[in-house]
């Protein structure tokens, strides 16, 4: 019974006419629509005419001579033609886009095409933010660049840019800085959390999995503010007693909230590798002679890459670009990384200095996120790479 209603659904959603017929009962809608925005747009016109002339007929004068000095004198500089020119603005676009949400319901009313074109717009909305997003950040970014000078902002290695006799724009701390967290944070935390997917998927009974699975997720789920809170409280008394600093914020403190924070994404994403792989190849294994941890290391974990490798990129992602916890425990000195130093990465001096700064300042820090999306593009082409020629590699040896 179900399957046969299913099918007269089929047949009467593929049937050619009545997509047609939607999309001709949805632009007549919008029509609906149009004109009801028309009619409320001169019945507002309207309004205001007659308000008008009743209040010269009253007083003998207009009624924005009236509205105006009063809006003035209560500190307010609405003008009633910017008013208009902005209702018109925004009507004309309401106008713009209920039209093209006429055409694209048409166009999609293709019947047995509609998911191909689905599919087509779901990519070019893809591709085309991120066209735009680099083309913004080029725009927005080069300018400061070139002012200052290429070679001194990004190998410079003094940053004071309030200085009112000789500003300074040197980020190479700041890149450095970024580029060792990040590093040393990847070293820390992808074998801790790789060994903790495998302990989840291939070693770990059913209750345990059962205890562990959620505080990965609470993990996954906690703001990074808190993160920095446990840094600042645990982490940085710690390392400041620990190698006797006057303070714990290190760039040491940093790298190891930064390790914590991207476990829960290793972790969720190379067990779901490791969970993808066949029970077939451990079989094979096992069946051969091999123990289950070799069977682990050599067998099941190579056939999961993909998934580790796409784990991997997404905590460099967070590492790189995490910031409210780096602010509280990094110590915000731009100078150049030391681990039991005081340093500010990127993302921090951006967030840190934005809120006060103007001029060729300001738009220095809009070129700081231009190296910082450079980096973050160069990392994704980077593990890109590193996957196929693992995939090329695989294909030779079989």
């Amino acid at each position: 019974m179900l399957t046969s209603n299913i099918s007269v659904h089929g047949q009467i959603l593929s049937y050619p006419g009545i997509s047609k017929i939607f999309a001709i009962i949805t632009l007549v809608l919008i029509a609906v629509a149009i004109v009801g925005t028309w009619i409320k747009k001169y019945t507002i016109a309207t309004i205001s005419s007659v308000a008008s002339v009743i209040t010269y007929l009253a007083t003998g004068t207009t009624l924005g001579n009236i509205v105006n000095p009063a809006l003035a004198a209560a500190g307010i500089e609405p003008s009633v033609s910017v008013k208009y020119l902005t209702y018109q603005a925004s009507y004309y676009l309401q106008i713009i886009l209920l039209i093209l949400l006429g055409v694209l319901i048409y166009w999609l009313s293709g019947g047995e095409q509609l998911a191909q074109r689905l599919f087509l717009i779901a990519a070019t909305i893809s591709i085309a933010s991120v066209l735009v997003i680099t083309i913004y950040m080029l725009i927005i970014g080069l300018p400061a660049m070139i002012e200052i000078g290429p070679l001194k902002f990004l190998f410079g290695t003094v940053w004071d840019p309030t200085n009112s006799t000789l500003p300074q724009f040197g980020i190479l701390p700041m890149i450095l800085t970024s580029v060792f967290c990040t590093i040393l944070s990847v070293v820390i935390g992808v074998p801790v959390g790789i060994l903790t997917a495998v302990f989840l998927a291939e070693i770990a009974p059913k209750w345990v999995v059962n205890i562990v699975h959620p505080a990965v997720e609470l993990l996954a789920g906690i703001p990074s503010v808190i993160y920095g809170f446990f840094a600042l409280q645990i982490l940085s008394p710690f390392v400041k007693r620990v190698f006797d600093l006057p303070s714990g914020d290190t760039m040491l403190t940093a790298t190891i909230v930064l390790a914590i924070m991207i476990l829960p994404t290793i972790i969720t994403t190379c067990e779901s590798g490791l969970n993808a792989v066949p029970d077939l190849y451990r079989e094979a294994s096992l069946a051969m002679g091999a123990s289950q941890i070799r069977t682990i290391f050599k067998i099941v974990i190579p056939a999961a890459r993909s998934a580790i490798l796409s784990g991997v990129i997404l905590g460099v992602g967070r590492s790189i670009g995490e910031t409210m916890a780096i602010i509280m425990v990094a110590g915000n000195s731009p100078q150049m990384p030391n681990l039991l130093g005081s340093v500010r990465p990127m993302t921090v001096g951006i967030v840190m200095e934005m809120s006060y700064a103007t001029g060729l300042h300001r738009d220095s820090l809009f070129s700081i996120g231009l190296v910082l999306f450079v980096f973050i593009m160069i990392v994704n082409f980077l593990f890109t790479w590193i996957s196929k020629k693992g995939v090329q590699l695989d294909g030779k040896n079989e």
